[in-house]
């Protein structure tokens, strides 16, 4: 089959079924679907990319929906290889779609999702609940010309990365020690009136 993917040409092509095929690039890879099958898909699981009548779902997070709709299809595909796989593939699908797409995983299993259960969401509610905080962009060790030893330097901006004003970032000096104890992948929230404001650090 003749295929030119956004990804480019594959070097594989695998015929899952009917207008469901697996392809791997060099570079990348996904599931195409026919439009068919895009017409069986939810409305909220579809997807911009295309390659001739193709629609396309990367390899990275996407792949989760087509394999999820069409999981009878699926699952029988990669059981020829072993039931272990055809588990492990379906339940990979669940997992990535809950942690890389919240908003569609509540819709499809119509459940909420709570705190802890999806770091994208858990991360979306940070984010909303501080839009009005100071939170660090950047940080710098006490390797930088600056910084004194043992204490970490901060570029701190209005919300975070949401907000892509720079020209309003604001530097601040605070414990190594202190900043280490942040939850783990959050920003550190800035005090003003604790934290030490500092020159630019460039």
């Amino acid at each position: 089959m003749d295929i030119e993917t956004p990804w480019g040409r594959p070097d594989t092509i695998e015929n899952v079924s009917d207008g469901l095929l697996i392809v791997s690039t060099p570079s990348h890879g996904g599931i195409l679907i026919s439009p068919e099958r895009l017409a069986l898909m939810p409305d909220y699981m579809h997807k911009p990319l295309y390659c001739g009548r193709f629609a396309c779902y990367e390899e990275d997070c996407e792949w989760p929906m087509p394999i999820l709709v069409f999981e009878t299809e699926f699952r029988a595909y990669y059981a020829k290889e072993s039931t272990e796989k055809a588990q492990d593939i379906l339940y990979s699908a669940k997992k990535i779609l809950k942690d890389w797409h919240p908003d569609i995983y509540e819709l499809y299993y119509r459940t909420k999702l709570g705190a802890g259960e999806c770091h994208k969401r858990d991360e979306q509610i940070f984010y909303a609940s501080n839009r009005n905080a100071l939170l660090t962009v950047a940080a710098f060790g006490d390797w930088k010309d600056g910084v004194p030893e043992g204490m970490v330097g901060l570029c701190a901006r209005l919300g975070g990365i949401m907000n892509r004003d720079t020209s309003k970032d604001r530097f601040f000096l605070v414990p190594a020690a202190l900043y280490d104890k942040r939850p783990s992948q959050r920003p550190f929230v800035v005090d003003p009136a604790l934290h030490q404001e500092i020159r630019r650090l460039d």
